[in-house]
Parts: structure tokens; C-alpha cells; sequence
């Protein structure tokens, strides 16, 4: 079987919307290439240059930049040098907490407005000074800001499908990939495949197959039993279902079928998440 590109599975910080890293001396100086179903943005305050691989597209990036990665994107980092004392703000709002509050989210993607770029920076600065505050109401605020800056993304830099330019390639891939994603994190529970995700979204079997082969480094069969198994793993930690219904719930066949993805995806079976 192909090697499944590596997955992080991400749940918000406690009392927050969102999950907040840190990164300083202690974060390595490069990660692997993985995807997750959230909406990342990093904040470089200071920083080495660093090559930043987000999808197809491969960028060089240094200290006051940010970049964004939509939900299901492969990506990765790797610092070109160390420097003494770095410090960057990564962070991530999980894609279903993206869909209960904003509607709108499997329609387009989200990119980068550079003339909005000093708004956001004031909201990562503030995240960050809030992030390591005493105060006993600085989850609150971090909330607000968090809450503020999901605003202004949703505002200034999603854009519709149907607003992409067909000539910028990598724009029209993006746009298309979570088109293919959202559909899939929407209807994952459903008896789907390539042929009906094809006939839904009015692409050919191929063209769908080809996209996520390239942008994710994986097959849409794949994408689908990662997709239910996440949410499987999720149900198991936080609820006393049965695991038969956990499975039947999240799209899979039988416990047998998800233990199956899930060992491939988790290294381990249902039973033992159950346990711990």
C-alpha cells in the first residue's frame, strides 16, 4: 500500500476556539510534510528564512511574514538557519468548528490579501501577548481576538469558486481541491466514492483523481477513510458509543473496515483508544 502522508489530528485548546502554538527555541527546525482538517495561519515574528511548502507551491518566507493553509493541504516548513531566540504564532481553527459558525466555507478557500496584512499581524501580535498572560481573563480576550481575526479572514480573504481566475493555476487548483475536500468532510458519513463526488461537482473521475493525487499525495479512497476515521478516533474519546456504531455512524462498513483505517492511519484499532 502507498505510505499515507502524515496526519495531525487537531481539537481546540482548552476554553478556546482554536488551537495556539508557540513556537521559540524548543520547536525543530523543520516537520515533515502532513496535513489536518483545519485553517492554519503562522505568524513569522521572528524567525529565520524559512522554505515553506504549501500544496504545489514551494515559498521562501522570513521573519514578519504569514502563511495560510486551507484545511486538507499538504504542507511543511524547514528553517534555512538558527537563530538565538525564535519566536512564531501558529494558529489553527478545526474545520467543523469553521462549518457550524460560517456557512459559506465549502463554496471557496481561503488566500492571503496582502492588503490586508497589517490588520491580521495586529491580531497575531495581540494573540501572542495574550497567550502568555497571567490574567484570569485572558482566555476571554483571546477568544475575542481569535473570534475578531476569523472575522477579517472571512471578510477580506476567502474567495468563491466562482471568483477564482481560471488562469492563475495554482489559485484554480486550490479553489478546486477544496472544493473536492469540503464535499468530502460534508458528506464523509454518506456511501460516497470518486464516481459520485464526480457527477456531484460535475468533474470528470480522472480530473478528481489527478487533483488530490497531486495536491495531497494521496487517492480520494483514501481521503474518504481518513476523513471517517478521524471522526471515528473523535467519537471514541469523547463518547461511550459502541464501537459497531461508531463506525456505521461515521461511513464504514463494519468495526472490522474501521479498525482497518485506523490502524493504517493511527498505528492502532478502535479497542485501543477505547482503553486508554
Amino acid at each position: 500500500m502507498a505510505t499515507i502522508l502524515n496526519h495531525q489530528n487537531i481539537e481546540p485548546d482548552a476554553g478556546l476556539v482554536a488551537k495556539i502554538i508557540a513556537h521559540d527555541s524548543q520547536t525543530p527546525i523543520a516537520n515533515e510534510l502532513h496535513w489536518h482538517q483545519a485553517l492554519e495561519i503562522t505568524f513569522m515574528l521572528d524567525w529565520p528564512e524559512s522554505v515553506i511548502v504549501i500544496g504545489q507551491n514551494r515559498a521562501i518566507h522570513k521573519s514578519g511574514d504569514i502563511w495560510l493553509v486551507n484545511p486538507m493541504q499538504i504542507h511543511n516548513y524547514k528553517a534555512l538557519y538558527k537563530v538565538a531566540t525564535p519566536t512564531a504564532l501558529t494558529i489553527l481553527f478545526p474545520y467543523n468548528f469553521l462549518a457550524a459558525i460560517y456557512g459559506d466555507i465549502a463554496r471557496g478557500s481561503f488566500e492571503l490579501n496582502l492588503q490586508r496584512r497589517d490588520a491580521l499581524w495586529r491580531f497575531g501580535n495581540e494573540i501572542w501577548s495574550l497567550y502568555h498572560s497571567d490574567a484570569k481573563d485572558a482566555k476571554i480576550l483571546q477568544n475575542i481576538q481569535l473570534l475578531q481575526m476569523l472575522q477579517e479572514l472571512v471578510t477580506y480573504h476567502f474567495r468563491y469558486r466562482d471568483e477564482v481566475d481560471g488562469h492563475n493555476e495554482l489559485t484554480f487548483s486550490i479553489g478546486r481541491t477544496a472544493e473536492i475536500t469540503n464535499f468530502v468532510m460534508t458528506h464523509y458519513a454518506d456511501d460516497i466514492n470518486t464516481d459520485l463526488i464526480a457527477r456531484q461537482l460535475n468533474y470528470s473521475e480522472a480530473y478528481i483523481a489527478r487533483l488530490v493525487k497531486s495536491e495531497m499525495e494521496i487517492t480520494v479512497t483514501q481521503l474518504i477513510n481518513l476523513v471517517r476515521a478521524d471522526h471515528a478516533k473523535h467519537l471514541i474519546d469523547t463518547t461511550n458509543y459502541r464501537l459497531d456504531d461508531i463506525a456505521v455512524q461515521v461511513g464504514f462498513k463494519n468495526v472490522k473496515n474501521m479498525n482497518r483505517w485506523m490502524k493504517r492511519y493511527f498505528g492502532n484499532g478502535s479497542k485501543s483508544f477505547r482503553s486508554q
